[in-house]
């Protein structure tokens, strides 16, 4: 809908019949910035990135509109756009390919069906001026309804190989029409020859006038994008302190507006930056020239050549900008994250899903319905959890103006603000005139044990994860939270942490200091590796939870946080922000509101430490003393990364009362253990069952991003990083290859992007000599496309690392495994990754030479096996140098 803002209203429709990768939507950008229309609808383009058509490639430019038509008799969807002075509201309608035949009826119907779209827009009684049409894309204004598109557009893929653009499908083909009230004049109507769109329809333009003449408006200027100037902010609050009531509630809505009002005065426009040089410009307006003069077969020829040639230079300015972006940001040491957005064209929208009983929703109200019923279902209370809170029984002490001061600078930049649009970077600029203030309102929030209005709110964006994109399950809802509401909850986790890491096991490693996720990579290593040694019979069941974050019960969490020691009024506070918050789930620019009763909000500081504690008191109902692998006289049943749950038994029966232990303590507190991804890992045969259903028996399972297999032998996974690093160098290889960028940005870059990708978890590697060279061969390779150096140029090894200098992978992955061993061998605290190297099964070794041990390079190299009283009595450097001295 939209209202129209002068007599005078240029429309167009286009099919685009593909519109699959960056370039072809900049160009198509640049074309119609030439043909003078304020909204434009376009059917058929192709989603650039799933295949399945869940997404639709929204435009960031608001001079364009653009709309997928969706699969399906019901398939429809309608997405809102500011297309300069209009708000445009359109409604794509679609239908299957099957349903497109030459029966007359079939058209008839569809003709009903716009029709009741017409009529629902408000004006009944002008639908009788539509004729015969097929489907299309509904701009609806906000007073006069128009129908735009190519109202016979054939979506998906080719039915048939002699399919063509007049396609088997009847007589009406090719059908482009604006319709319109008869009430509404038309100045003119024309096809638009001369702009090339890379498709073999053209845009159909109209020039529309509404029956009235529209009265002007003012109105603001276009919207450009705006950077903060750090000076201008940092004065403004400096010069003009806020004026603040502390002790009202109203306080924190009065420092956002005091913060919003500064950043309004520092705001500038942001350099303008164009992705295509004007030499590219150029070439395609001479294309148009050309385009006119396509008389002759000679001039179409070389029209068709030309054309060839702007889009290469379209793809070459392309590259070029991302190269010049991502050598900016190397060179001031800026992270790439942030190049995401710079270099984004536009945003993905749902566009359909399946609800929970298999039916493809389609339309906005059904996507909205779909989504609320599994959220409001997710997060309805399943499991009543007796929880009385307990009386306080002295006071908390304030918070103080350091322990603020202190979460702001641990607060990271960069990341996205909450619905009040206050940043970090924010806060930190004006750090002295806020930190008063801030302090002040979250006192309050302690002693009367209320929150703010909205600084709890949150809007929560879905992440797809991997899997099929057409299910709800398969998208992260993560919640984008005020930033002055995480400091809050930063201050609070900075005081109760020390208490809450005390009382966790070394069992559990996530998110806590001094523990990492090689901790347990290497504890479940050694297990494999002495039991295959030593022939010792291990079961070890890798459990995942179905959303387990979303799904732990609330009361289960505050009756685990409060025998933890935190103090009562902090755990009343939590309780009350977790009563009072608002959560809306954001489609596009939609909000579906959620009721919430259970869960942890992901993207909450504080979310990771009060699950890991409501876990903890699941595992300590349970008696488990004479379960798992005796490792000098203790018990290891349990390896813990936050949700992520190694359990370790010695026979099947052992493992099979573990899991149904756990499976019966985790209902209780909401959380259920998926069957489908849990997986079980055993040197002999084992049948092992979750609620009667067999769990998946497997030879190699991907744990903490590494594939742990019986056998020890990484050959395998350093083929998994291999690729990994080839992902990441392909992700920049326009810069590292490039001839015009110094080595020395090259060199940065692979080592801080690449080598980290083939090196994750090299710590716990048995590195072979066939593993080695591997590794050496494609770091060889990936050096000799740096300098564009062929083999053909018969350049040596060393001459190659003389001109690169990066650094060496395996003289990399030795230094770092050589430097985690120091570590294994001065530790204190009793980790099980020391415990396991300490420890030999009491059963004796079969004959023959064992397979390579992760120890037996310091053994080898240090002429004793006695490498751990080596190591403590040495330095690190001097340690590390005594690995990897002669490479």
């Amino acid at each position: 809908m939209f209202h129209p803002q002068k007599p005078r209203i240029v429309l167009g429709t286009l099919n685009v019949r593909r519109l699959a990768s960056v370039a072809r939507l900049i160009e198509l950008q640049e074309e119609l910035a030439t043909t003078n229309i304020d909204a434009i609808a376009l059917t058929e383009p192709t989603s650039t990135t799933r295949s399945s058509g869940s997404t639709t490639l929204v435009p960031k430019k608001a001079s364009t509109l653009c709309t997928r038509l969706q699969l399906g008799p019901e398939a429809a969807t309608t997405t809102t756009y500011q297309a300069k002075k209009m708000i445009v509201v359109t409604h794509a309608k679609g239908q299957d390919r099957s349903a497109l035949n030459n029966d007359d009826d079939d058209y008839e119907a569809l003709l009903d069906d716009l029709r009741a779209e017409l009529r629902s827009a408000g004006m009944p009684g002008w639908e009788r001026g539509v004729s015969s049409s097929g489907s299309g894309a509904i701009a609806r204004m906000r007073v006069f309804p128009v129908l735009l598109g190519d109202l016979n557009a054939k979506m998906g893929r080719k039915q048939e190989e002699d399919e063509e653009a007049l396609g088997n499908h009847g007589t009406r083909n090719c059908i482009d029409y604006v319709l319109a009230p008869r009430s509404i004049n038309f100045r003119s109507s024309t096809v638009l020859g001369s702009a090339n769109a890379g498709s073999d329809h053209r845009i159909l333009r109209a020039i529309i006038q509404p029956p009235t003449p529209a009265t002007r408006r003012s109105q603001p200027p276009p919207k450009e994008r705006k950077r903060l100037n750090r000076n201008l902010f940092r004065m403004a609050t400096v010069l003009q302190p806020p004026v603040i009531d502390r002790n009202s509630r109203s306080a924190y809505a009065q420092l956002v507006d005091y913060i919003q009002d500064a950043a309004q005065f520092a705001e500038e426009p942001a350099e303008k930056t164009r992705r295509l040089k004007p030499s590219t410009i150029a070439l395609l307006r001479q294309r148009h020239e050309l385009r006119q003069r396509q008389t002759t077969a000679s001039t179409r020829l070389e029209f068709t050549e030309f054309n060839k040639m702007v889009r290469r230079e379209i793809r070459k300015d392309i590259n070029d900008h991302h190269r010049l972006l991502v050598e900016e940001a190397v060179k001031n040491a800026r992270g790439l994250r942030a190049l995401q957005k710079e270099t984004a064209i536009g945003r993905r929208h749902i566009v359909q899903l399946r609800n929970q009983e298999g039916t493809l929703c389609t339309t906005k109200t059904m996507i909205h319905d779909a989504v609320r019923e599994f959220y409001n279902e997710l997060y309805a209370s399943t499991v009543h959890v007796d929880y009385e809170a307990s009386e306080a029984t002295e006071d908390c002490p304030e918070f103080l103006e350091t322990e603020v001061r202190e979460a702001l600078k641990k607060m990271k930049t960069g990341r996205s603000p909450g619905q009040d649009k206050v940043t970090v970077e924010m806060l930190k600029l004006g750090e002295n005139t806020f930190i008063r203030p801030l302090t002040d309102i979250f006192n309050r929030c302690l002693r009367r044990c209320e929150v703010p209005e909205k600084m709890t709110d949150a809007s929560t964006v879905l992440l797809y994860k991997k899997g099929d994109p057409l299910l709800i399950k398969n998208y992260r809802p993560i919640s984008l939270l005020s930033v002055i509401y995480k400091l809050l909850t930063k201050t609070i986790v900075q005081r109760i942490e020390q208490s809450l890491d005390a009382a966790q096991p070394v069992e559990q490693a996530g998110f806590r200091r001094n523990f990492s996720t090689i901790d347990h990579l290497h504890a479940v290593n050694e297990l494999l590796e002495n039991t295959r040694e030593y022939r010792v019979p291990i079961y070890i069941a890798f459990i995942d939870f179905e959303k387990a974050f979303d799904t732990v019960e609330a009361n289960a969490i505050w009756k685990a946080i409060e025998r933890q020691g935190v103090p009562c009024q902090i755990v009343a506070l939590l309780r009350k922000i977790q009563d009072e918050a608002a959560c809306h789930i954001q489609l596009g620019e939609d909000r579906v509101p959620i009721n919430i009763q259970r869960g942890v909000r992901q993207g909450d500081v504080i979310s990771p430490k009060l699950f890991t504690e409501t876990l903890e008191q699941i595992f300590r109902e349970l008696d488990w003393s004479d379960y798992g692998l005796n490792i000098n006289g203790e018990r290891l049943s349990n390896l813990r990364f936050a949700d992520d749950i190694a359990l370790v038994a010695t026979s099947e029966e052992e493992l099979q009362k573990m899991v149904d232990e756990l499976n019966e303590a985790s209902l209780r507190r909401g959380l259920k253990i998926n069957a489908e991804k849990t997986k079980v890992l055993a040197n002999e045969e084992a049948t092992i069952l979750l609620n009667g259903q067999a769990l998946e028996q497997v030879e190699a399972f991907v744990y903490l991003g590494q594939e742990v297999r019986l056998a020890r032998n990484h050959l395998k996974e350093v083929g998994r990083r291999i690729r990994s690093g080839w992902n990441v160098f392909r992700k920049y290889q326009e810069f590292l290859t490039s001839p015009s960028v110094l080595i020395r940005w090259k060199r940065r870059l692979f080592n801080q992007c690449v080598l980290p990708a083939m090196l994750y978890d090299c710590e716990t590697w048995t590195l072979t000599k066939a593993a080695q060279r591997k590794l050496e061969t494609s770091q060889r390779r990936m050096e000799r496309r740096m300098p564009r150096v062929r083999l053909l140029d018969r350049r040596t090894n060393e001459w190659l690392r003389g001109v690169t200098k990066l650094k060496d992978a395996h003289v990399s992955a030795t230094r770092r495994k050589w430097n985690y061993a120091w570590k294994i061998a001065r530790e204190t605290s009793e980790k099980w990754p020391t415990k396991l190297e300490e420890c030999r099964p009491p059963t004796a070794r079969p004959i023959g030479r064992p397979r390579t041990r992760w120890r037996d390079e310091f053994a080898k190299k240090l002429g004793t096996q006695r490498w751990r009283q080596r190591a403590r009595e040495e330095e690190r450097q001097r340690w590390i140098h005594m690995g990897c001295g002669s490479m």
